[in-house]
């Protein structure tokens, strides 16, 4: 029976981490993104907009 939970609450942990993790990655931030990003993703750094000039 201590098994079945622990299968339990892994396959919580795994689907919950799925879903919130989704949710995160989809969610764009408009005033970070200054090239046009292509298929394979969107390289921008967060240390070249701190080093930046910011026109």
């Amino acid at each position: 029976q201590s098994i079945l939970k622990m299968k339990f609450l892994f396959a919580v942990f795994i689907i919950s981490t799925f879903v919130f993790s989704g949710h995160a990655a989809s969610y764009w931030t408009g005033w970070l993104d200054r090239d046009n990003p292509s298929v394979t993703g969107d390289w921008e750094t967060y240390r070249a907009f701190v080093f930046s000039d910011k026109k």
